[in-house]
């Protein structure tokens, strides 16, 4: 049988296009699950949905990140140089999720000292916004299957926890 088949009856997901999540057993797992991949989404249908919108982006210059569960997501740059976050749902339930994430992006955006997502498109194909400033202090690393800090979680900068916890209080005001 054809990979997607073979998805559909449980033995794996196909591989050879850009990730959307299926939970499958796998003759090879011994009955364990694993988090494997689906096509939903390609690098093209992101920029084309974006262009859609308004927002070109330059396809050489776009690196994909593995991270995200609930978001397949594309980093590239527009013809003035600002890198931008495309994010597509990978699943139809996420949206949602996605509608109050905006809510509260907007109601701590005011109220906090720090970089906050300024979603510029958001509705059911993308949500795209320009990419913060800065590293990400951790990531989901896909293969292994783990939360993975890019900084040693038991020796925090003090500039990370003094932020963080300003940001705590100001939320708690």
């Amino acid at each position: 049988p054809t990979p997607e088949i073979r998805a559909r009856m449980g033995f794996g997901c196909p591989t050879t296009r850009l990730p959307t999540f299926c939970d499958t057993k796998t003759p090879e797992s011994d009955n364990t699950y694993e988090v494997q991949m689906e096509s939903q989404h390609s690098i093209e249908s992101l920029l084309k949905a974006a262009a859609r919108e308004g927002l070109i982006l330059d396809p050489s210059q776009v690196k994909v990140s593995e991270s995200g569960l609930d978001f397949f997501a594309l980093f590239a740059r527009d013809n003035t140089g600002i890198e931008w976050v495309v994010r597509a749902p990978r699943r139809d339930d996420v949206i949602e999720r996605a509608q109050h994430e905006m809510k509260v992006l907007s109601f701590v955006k005011p109220r906090l000292n720090l970089q906050v997502p300024d979603w510029r498109i958001f509705n059911r194909d993308i949500i795209a916004y320009p990419k913060l400033s800065g590293a990400p202090i951790g990531e989901i690393d896909m293969q292994a299957k783990a939360y993975v800090w890019k900084t040693d979680p038991s020796a925090l900068p003090e500039i990370f926890v003094r932020t963080s916890a300003e940001a705590l209080a100001r939320l708690h005001q």
